[in-house]
């Protein structure tokens, strides 16, 4: 886990695929200690554990890659719950949307939710 937003992945077979970045979410930065960075951390580690299976999409608007090599994608967990991983750390106020992207209004919706309590980062890093 590299930090909220970004994560290193393997293939089905286990082979290194690097690392994969979160579209549509920002993540406080681990390796600058904002406020609310760690939270953010362990959050996506507990969405995607080692083993956890998960598809990534990509989008067309994005590109495959940013300026950093890492893969840009949606990533949805393949279980039964099939979760949006961006959107469920939107959901629980470890990240902010970010981006133009078609998710968007979904996500600005989700953060909203949690600004509106001062959930996660919104109450925490005022």
């Amino acid at each position: 886990m590299l930090d909220g937003d970004t994560f290193t992945a393997t293939d089905a077979a286990g082979d290194p695929v690097g690392r994969v970045r979160l579209v549509g979410v920002d993540a406080p930065e681990l390796t600058q200690r904002q406020c609310w960075s760690q939270d953010a951390t362990n959050a996506l580690r507990q969405l995607v554990i080692t083993g956890t299976r998960v598809e990534l999409t990509v989008d067309p608007g994005q590109g495959e890659r940013d300026h950093y090599g890492r893969l840009l994608g949606y990533v949805r967990t393949t279980d039964a719950a099939g979760l949006d991983v961006s959107l469920q750390l939107l959901e629980h106020g470890h990240a902010r949307p970010w981006g133009q992207h078609p998710r968007r209004q979904a996500y600005e919706d989700a953060a909203e939710e949690a600004a509106d309590p001062d959930v996660g980062v919104w109450g925490a890093c005022r």
